[in-house]
Parts: structure tokens; sequence; C-alpha cells
């Protein structure tokens, strides 16, 4: 399945389904008074991303804030009805990573409706060898299903990616579901079925949640078939993440969170002055 260079996935996560609906909740998405305001949280990581076997020092960029989409409308020969556009939040991940000579860009751009459900996603992800694109949209009432695409010559030239409906997520989703994890209780485990990362397309697995609360902190732990990832989150909304330590070795230490409307630092030294001006800081 990985021999292919490029991806089309398609597929339906309805993540607040059946069996995760207890755990996860759209709580954090829903809340007005801190999505409301038209700005964007900006979390800024220090980061060693494993390559090659080795940790490579950068910076990884989460941006979270209020959207809308318009989902697209089949092309048919029947009139179909406008989209109208829904009103979500939505995920943009920035990340640079060097790798000797030349370097890895991957940006990933993930949108939930305010029930939760994941509507798109893409990945771009650039490296010495060139570019590759992978998306996910939602698509309704489907089978957990691979399709490999291959031409008359038996090349690989894509591959279709349906996911079944259902208490599901994608890896790459982690970072923003681990915060929206029902934390009513003092400590808890529950089960789920966890998708690939775009970066790496592989099939839908069981996974496994726990968690434990103290005084200043909530770590979360996301377990798959042996593999593990750490999560380290604050005690209170909205549960900002401060470390995630992941399967494959990579670790991201939170070092700035801003609450800013991005728009309006886009010149040459905005980024020192935001990062500067305590009035756009997330408290310690």
């Amino acid at each position: 399945m990985k021999s292919c260079a490029i991806f089309s996935i398609a597929s339906a996560v309805i993540l607040f389904g059946n069996g995760a609906s207890a755990q996860f909740t759209p709580a954090l998405l829903q809340n007005g008074s801190y999505w409301g305001d038209g700005k964007s949280e900006i979390d800024l990581y220090d980061a060693q991303i494993m390559r090659e076997g080795q940790p490579r020092h950068c910076e990884v960029t989460l941006i979270l804030g209020r959207d809308t989409f318009t989902p697209q409308i089949t092309v048919s020969s029947t009139p179909q009805p406008k989209a109208e556009a829904v009103t979500g939040l939505r995920l943009s991940q920035m990340v640079t990573v060097p790798v000797g000579l030349s370097a890895e860009q991957q940006s990933l751009s993930m949108f939930w409706d305010l029930a939760g459900h994941l509507l798109e996603g893409s990945l771009v992800a650039t490296t010495g060898k060139g570019n590759r694109i992978t998306s996910v949209e939602d698509v309704p009432d489907v089978h957990s299903l691979w399709t490999e695409v291959r031409n008359e010559r038996g090349e690989c030239t894509g591959m279709n990616f349906i996911v079944k409906n259902g208490s599901s997520i994608l890896y790459d989703e982690l970072p923003v579901r681990v915060r929206t994890i029902d934390f009513s209780k003092a400590a808890a485990k529950f089960e789920f079925q966890m998708g690939p990362s775009l970066l790496n397309p592989d099939s839908f697995k069981k996974a496994s949640a726990s968690y434990k609360i103290n005084e200043r902190a909530i770590e979360v732990e996301i377990r798959e078939e042996g593999a593990l990832d750490r999560f380290v989150l604050d005690r209170d909304f909205p549960f900002l993440l401060r470390e995630w330590k992941m399967r494959d070795g990579s670790l991201l230490k939170l070092k700035n969170s801003l609450k800013a409307e991005a728009r309006n630092y886009t010149k040459n030294g905005d980024r020192e002055r935001a990062l500067k001006d305590p009035m756009l800081r997330h408290p310690d």
C-alpha cells in the first residue's frame, strides 16, 4: 500500500458517533466565548522531529480558530442544492524539518464542524524528491476500504481511502482531539478506532486512551498496537497542549501560546512584537 507516492483520500470520519461519544465531547469546539472573539490560538512548539533515526531541531506552529467551510457538491446532470457554509474550527499546522542539505516541509489543514465531525483535511509535504498532497473529506454511509489505483501498465498512480462511519479519528487529529476528552472523571480509559497519519496512509486500528489528572496538568496516553503517544495538557480549560512525546521519539514542547488576530501581524518585525506583548500570551 505504501508504495504509492501520491494519495487521493476520501473518508467519512464521524468522531462523535457510537462508541466514543461518551469520551470525546464537542464542548471545546463550541465554546463561543473562547473562539468567538475573532482571534486564533497560535501555539509555537520547540520540537525534536525524528528523521533517519535522528532528532532534528525545529519549530512546529499550530493555529486554531473559527472558520467556515463550504462543502463541494458532486457534479451531476441533476440540479443540486447550493451548499451552505458550515461554521467550525480549523487547525493549520506547519513545520520545516532540516535534513542535511535539504529540508522537509509539511503543511496540515483540518476542519471540524461544531458537532465535532471532521469535514475535510489535507496535507502538503515537500521534500528534496518532490511534492505530495493527501486529502480527506466527509463521504457518508461508506465502509472501511483501501483501493489502490493502478493504470494499464500496473503502475501505482494514487490511492482512494474510504473510512467507515463511527467512532474513528485520524492520527493527525490527536493534538486537538486529546483536548476534547471528557475529563469529568479523575481517571479513565476507553477504546476507539484510530486511522493513519496522512503522511503515511495505513489501515484503521484499535487504539486506547487513558489519562490521569494532577494539580496542574492532565497526562494522556494513546496506545495503538504497542505504539505510545504521551501528552501533557493544562488541567483547566482550554486544556492547552504543553507537551507531546510521539511514538517515533519526536518531542514537542510548548514555548509560546498567543491569542491574536493573525491578519494584524503580517509585516517584518510583527512576530517579535506579538511575542513580546503580554496581553496576547496565555498564562503559564
